[in-house]
């Protein structure tokens, strides 16, 4: 695999912050980070809505009173109902989980991070939420304005002249239910979303949408490679695009549809469906077959199948620099625009809370709704049949989702000062943490850092091996530590990559 770094360094930042470091090649098979230049040129190695509560999460049907609140911190005290799965984990005391959090801000907030926001959930139930240090950071730098003329808001101008730096805001403390940027934890909900479409018979997995997907863009595929791209090749990144980082995070275009649009004019560097080579350009591309498919903006889609029966508010296509009161800022150089380009790749905002109640969602033996049947999900989570992946006995890329061979799955993700991990286990817990800043450099990190925490606070919940076994019935797990940090996103260890 190539080698390659970029330096995503934010003007005006604070010199005790980390500064981004550079990217470092991933061991699993991704492509590496794009050089700056031709795109083309890198070469990679419904039921009805259950009742929730205030953090988000599906309740539990015996127990949804006794949630305590202090601060910015939410725990649910040991559920001893009957019901409760034979084998589950002990739920952590208040006690436990106060020590738990003291750890994760020695260990980020101490590292530089503006902020971070945690939920952990056991068996599908909401068990621990808190979020700690500032909404807003005195490192902020205003995107440049607009060109004197400019009326329409959708249009952005780059900054020719030095901007002015306006005095720092005060420092507000962020509150457990404010809202991170995802990154491309983005992709859970689109892949999802696209699953349900199958499902539902509007979509085939193995279609080809090249087609279709070269109309809307106004690109003609007819007999070029582009036009076999399958629905199961873009949730998995095998379509064979590049990773096309110079269009999404150089802002060599202005939107989604024109990275999209790029993409089908430059055409694919390898055949379909032979390598794997991650690409935000396939879950844009997602977006952008909901759209044509449904005949609905993707974000009201999104809604409507999955974030309204989950009972979830608040989440959003987020722009680069229009942070709401109660969203967390992520500093940014002020020329760029990733988040409008990503959109279904990676321009969520929403709560810790809120991506683990999805990732739950998933698991069908949990309370509440489920956008996708067991087989369908079964599906996500195996490697694509013929893909050779460089480490295929710890990890892999499934359906929208990312596999570890100790059964753990979910997702990653990194843009500029943003690091996330979502993470379901063989053992019931699901876990997220979100940090605004730029520690961990590996995003993947943010797995040891979680179960350090775990073990910190003498919590009972020992970290999967790849020697798990799970069984209908019993679920056993080794004290060993767990094999696997590194994530497949070849963006894990970087500040500019989604």
């Amino acid at each position: 695999m190539l080698a390659a770094a970029v330096v995503g360094a934010v003007a005006g930042c604070n010199a005790s912050r980390p500064s981004a470091g550079p990217i470092a090649s991933d061991p699993g098979p991704g492509p590496p980070v794009e050089q700056s230049g031709d795109d083309s040129t890198n070469a990679p190695t419904s039921p009805s809505p259950p009742t929730i509560t205030a953090d988000g999460f599906p309740a539990q049907a015996t127990s949804t009173s006794g949630l305590t609140f202090t601060g910015t911190t939410t725990t649910e005290p040991a559920d001893e109902s009957p019901l409760a799965p034979v084998g589950s984990l002990p739920r952590p005391s208040e006690a436990e989980w106060l020590a738990f959090d003291s750890y994760l801000q020695d260990r980020l907030l101490n590292s530089g991070d503006y902020a971070f926001g945690v939920a952990v959930s056991i068996d599908g139930e909401s068990v621990h939420v808190a979020s700690y240090g500032d909404r807003n950071t005195p490192d902020f730098v205003p995107p440049p304005p607009e060109s004197e003329g400019t009326t329409d808001p959708s249009v952005s101008t780059i900054a020719t002249t030095t901007t002015t730096m306006l005095p720092p805001p005060p420092l507000e403390p962020v509150d457990r239910t404010d809202r991170f940027r995802l990154a491309s934890l983005s992709k859970l909900v689109t892949g999802i979303v696209v699953l349900q479409l199958v499902e539902d018979g509007e979509l085939g997995l193995d279609q080809a949408v090249g087609g279709l997907l070269g109309d809307a863009l106004g690109v003609d595929v007819s007999g070029r490679p582009v036009e076999a791209i399958t629905v199961r090749g873009l949730l998995s990144h095998t379509t064979g695009f590049n990773p096309f980082q110079n269009t999404f995070f150089g802002r060599g275009v202005e939107s989604c549809r024109e990275a999209g649009a790029r993409g089908f004019n430059e055409g694919l560097q390898f055949d379909p469906g032979t390598t794997y080579t991650y690409s935000n350009m396939n879950f844009c591309l997602l977006g952008i077959l909901i759209e044509e498919v449904t005949g609905e903006p993707y974000e009201q889609v999104a809604y409507e199948r999955l974030l309204t029966p989950l009972g979830i508010t608040g989440m959003r296509l987020a722009g680069t620099f229009d942070p709401r009161p109660d969203e967390v800022m992520h500093p940014s150089v002020p020329t760029r625009n990733y988040m409008e380009t990503l959109a279904g790749a990676g321009g969520w905002v929403a709560t810790p809370a809120n991506v683990v109640a999805i990732l739950n969602s998933l698991d069908n033996t949990n309370p509440g709704f489920h956008p996708l049947s067991d087989e369908t999900v079964r599906l996500m989570r195996q490697p694509v049949t013929g893909i050779a992946y460089s480490n295929p006995l710890d990890r892999w890329y499934g359906l929208a989702t990312m596999v570890y061979a100790n059964q753990s799955w979910g997702h990653t993700g990194t843009i500029e000062n943003t690091h996330a991990m979502v993470v379901h286990r063989p053992d019931g817990m699901t876990w997220s943490i979100i940090v605004s800043g730029n520690y961990p450099e590996n995003t993947g990190d943010l797995a040891e850092i979680f179960q350090d925490a775990i073990n910190q606070a003498g919590i009972i919940a020992p970290a999967p091996t790849t020697s798990t076994t799970t069984t209908t019935s019993t679920t056993t797990t080794s004290t060993l530590p767990p094999p696997v940090t590194v994530p497949l996103d070849p963006a894990a260890t970087a500040t500019s990559v989604g």
